[in-house]
């Protein structure tokens, strides 16, 4: 019997079932009451071994495509996509950015491995959505690694709404360590925003502006022109950066997460079921000694002739004494 892990992992890799999901709300092992807010809008898996297209199993169908220095390469379920750091990113498609950019609560989560600290005015830009430009009208929603100082390696979830306001952005509260793979989820409801990281709730998070009650999210960026996994801006910067690394398993999801489910979706990953063992043949029949051969023959023949004595009496015939 297949239990909830694995039905999550399969859902969440195929559109059709996804579709399926949300529609009856199945997820996790646990029934969600979703309609129009239950929704993965986004899920790029990165399982592609070959080409340049990261196909979008989400309701939103956004695929991407690789760009310089980006490949397809082992990642932390299947494959994940490996980033040089120096012009590799996902350019992802404008057509239905708009249902994405629309969201005013839900979740964003995102597996990355980063090869290197931060510099000086320096980010490792995960996900970006935004115009693209920086500058002092720049408006963006970024998870990315670090911020500007160097050897700043939290992790960070901002929002920059519109020329340069940032009503929100918190970080992991500690430095993540290349190498290793994380994974990063921010979450906005009605009621306010939190963070998770590798499956538990970042309680001590701290915030570079807003703070726990603050509600921003993808709809708040004022000028939405691009989506980007790998490259982005920060602030007024108007050069690019680039992750150096690998992303894996991104989603964006109108619903926001609970600490149940972060919980239970990191572990899918990271500790997913083991097949059960196939069924024990039965055991071969051993073969019959030779003595008890020798034993089932002779009573075979006795019980013979035993029949033929009696085939002869019935006709009349006495057989010869010998």
């Amino acid at each position: 019997m297949i239990d909830h892990h694995t039905l999550w992992r399969l859902c969440l890799r195929n559109r059709r079932t996804r579709a399926a999901v949300a529609a009856i709300g199945f997820v996790v092992g646990t029934l969600w009451t979703v309609a129009a807010q239950g929704a993965t809008l986004d899920y790029w898996s990165f399982n592609e071994t070959s080409g340049t297209i990261a196909h979008d199993s989400g309701t939103a169908g956004l695929d991407g495509t690789l760009q310089g220095g980006a490949t397809f390469a082992p990642g932390i379920a299947g494959n994940g996509v490996q980033l040089d750091g120096t012009n590799g990113y996902v350019n992802m498609s404008t057509s239905g950015l708009s249902q994405v950019g629309s969201l005013g609560q839900g979740t964003i989560s995102t597996w990355f491995k980063f090869d290197r600290t931060t510099k000086d005015n320096d980010i490792l830009p995960v996900f970006y959505l935004g115009d693209g430009l920086g500058g002092a009208g720049h408006s963006a929603a970024l998870l990315e690694i670090g911020h500007f100082d160097a050897g700043n390696t939290k992790a960070f979830f901002t929002i920059i709404a519109d020329d340069m306001h940032l009503p929100q952005c918190f970080d992991s509260g500690v430095n993540l360590e290349p190498g290793k793979w994380y994974n990063f989820v921010a979450v906005v409801g009605p009621n306010g925003n939190t963070g998770f990281l590798n499956g538990k709730e970042m309680t001590d998070r701290h915030y570079n502006f807003g703070d726990a009650s603050t509600t921003y999210f993808l709809k708040d960026v004022a000028d939405q022109r691009v989506l980007w996994l790998g490259r982005g801006l920060l602030g007024r910067n108007t050069t690019e950066q680039y992750f150096d690394g690998a992303i894996d398993e991104v989603q964006v999801s109108d619903t926001p997460w609970t600490a149940a489910q972060a919980a239970d979706y990191y572990k899918s990953v990271t500790d997913p079921p083991t097949p059960p063992a196939p069924p024990t043949p039965p055991p071969t029949p051993s073969a019959v000694p030779e003595p008890i051969t020798a034993l089932l023959v002779a009573l075979a023949a006795a019980m013979a002739g035993r029949k033929a004595v009696r085939r002869l009496s019935g006709a009349g015939v006495v057989p010869a004494a010998e």
